[in-house]
């Protein structure tokens, strides 16, 4: 069960953390969803391994490190462990979030989602809940790096891979 949990883990590093509607912030942009679907919307694309839309709503400061073409590749590298079977919002909060790279906290919302997937090979299905940020950025809501993924993306290698060996 350790291993399976780990494996979620991995499979969802790249996405951050989030929190409340009814703070200030999130009145001010309208957004066509809140920040539990976006979750559940990032979780299922990156399932699928539709990387090109969940890197479209990766925050734009993590993008300059995480150029498109580099996230697809490196995305690429790795299928998800399983069948995600299901994914729920347990609850969302405003919590804010320092985005790995900034040295200043950012108004966020922390997402806790309940994910359930089947892995080939164990009899039940793993369940993890975990918690992520999400940020809004011009009335969109945006995922984060971790910060591990952002320093290996700002190293010029894919998040989880041997660093290239030095000329």
């Amino acid at each position: 069960m350790i291993a399976g949990a780990a494996a979620i883990g991995c499979a969802f590093a790249l996405a951050g953390c989030g929190g409340n509607e009814s703070e200030p912030a999130a009145a001010a942009a309208p957004r066509q969803e809140g920040p539990g679907l976006f979750y559940t919307s990032l979780i299922r694309e990156k399932a699928t391994g539709q990387y090109e839309l969940a890197w479209q709503s990766l925050h734009p400061f993590h993008q300059q490190f995480a150029p498109r073409k580099t996230y697809l590749q490196c995305e690429n590298l790795t299928a998800f462990p399983g069948r995600l079977l299901d994914v729920s919002v347990v609850r969302v909060t405003a919590e804010p979030v320092q985005i790995a790279g900034e040295d200043h906290t950012v108004p966020a919302k922390a997402v806790t989602v309940k994910v359930s997937v089947d892995y080939p090979g164990i009899s039940k299905p793993v369940v993890v809940t975990d918690t992520y940020h999400a940020i809004s950025v011009d009335g969109r809501w945006r995922w984060i790096l971790t910060r591990a993924n952002f320093a290996d993306y700002k190293a010029g290698h894919c998040p989880g891979a041997a660093p290239p060996p030095k000329a």
